[in-house]
């Protein structure tokens, strides 16, 4: 798959204050004590079913992947018309698409 160049989902304005630098290794332990729980405002989509033979996959236990014939959507955040309204209409601050949140669920592991 061809992703092509990729633009960033927020813009850095030159007016904006650095408030805090954090390196990589600190997201571990980083604790927030002072947040919220956060508060679903809307679920779109829908999950297919997970076949969770494909976790024991090995050079021993070979499983033949089959081609997914659906449609596979690759909006950024920017782009995404939902978010978008969501930004406009209401008082949310924070937005994550399901690409953005499986990045940040595998980043400590990928390291």
């Amino acid at each position: 798959m061809n992703r092509g160049n990729r633009n960033p989902s927020v813009n850095v304005k030159d007016d904006w204050n650095l408030i805090e630098d954090l390196e990589f290794s600190q997201f571990t332990s980083l604790s927030l004590p002072s947040v919220k729980e956060p508060e679903t405002v809307m679920e779109c989509g829908a999950v297919k079913y997970y076949d969770k033979s494909f976790d024991a996959i090995n050079t021993k236990n070979e499983k033949p992947l089959v081609r997914f014939n659906g449609v596979i959507h690759a909006v950024t955040t920017t782009e995404d018309p939902v978010i978008q309204r969501l930004a406009r209409e209401s008082s949310c601050n924070v937005f994550c698409t399901d690409r953005m949140a499986a990045a940040i669920m595998c980043s400590p592991k990928s390291v």
